[in-house]
């Protein structure tokens, strides 16, 4: 439980920043159950609460909250496996590898954007088969489609040599078996 005090004044803090921090799987699971429930927080002030019932609003009849894939136009989708930072990052790694052109629009994002070029028929169902398969497969780092320059920021990242900064990005950011627990269970 949380109990909150409001105090005198105003606050210092802008929150109107861009991050480069992660998103866990726990933490990203609890704002879908907050999206899903109808539960009233009495220390949201009048604007915060309306807000979240437009959020809530629209979540549950798009689908998202429900559904892997959602067409968001003629040929682009929206994959929200409700995943962490580092498990959505390797999934999107994974349908790279797998022809499937894919973006994170930011780095704390909760989704995947997925763009067909072309009419391709079913192309929901072809991308939740194209999960389902990842599920399915042995999957590992060779093969991924990285970029040249990935890597983990560190302090020290300018004396290590490139290769050994991939190899750390691979082993330690990227998260293949997260990936599956999370995918396989789904709530």
């Amino acid at each position: 439980m949380i109990f909150v005090k409001l105090v005198p004044g105003v606050s210092t803090v802008d929150w109107d920043i861009d991050f480069d921090s992660e998103l866990h799987t726990t933490l990203v699971r609890k704002m879908r159950s907050i999206l899903k429930c109808d539960d009233s927080y009495p220390y949201l002030s009048d604007s915060c609460r309306e807000r979240l019932e437009e959020i809530r609003y629209l979540t549950r009849n798009s689908g998202i909250l429900t559904n892997l894939v959602t067409k968001l136009s003629e040929n682009r989708y929206a994959v929200f496996p409700w995943i962490g930072t580092r498990q959505l990052f390797t999934l999107h790694y994974l349908l790279l590898k797998r022809g499937i052109k894919n973006r994170i629009r930011w780095r704390t994002s909760v989704y995947l954007e997925v763009v067909f070029s072309g009419n391709v028929p079913a192309a929901e169902k072809y991308l939740e088969s194209a999960i389902l398969d990842i599920l399915a497969s042995d999957e590992d780092a060779a093969g991924l489609p990285l970029p040249k320059n990935v890597q983990i920021e560190n302090k020290y990242n300018e004396f290590i040599p490139p290769e050994l900064l991939r190899k750390q990005f691979i082993f330690d950011f990227l998260d293949f078996d997260g990936l599956k627990r999370a995918l396989q269970n789904p709530n």
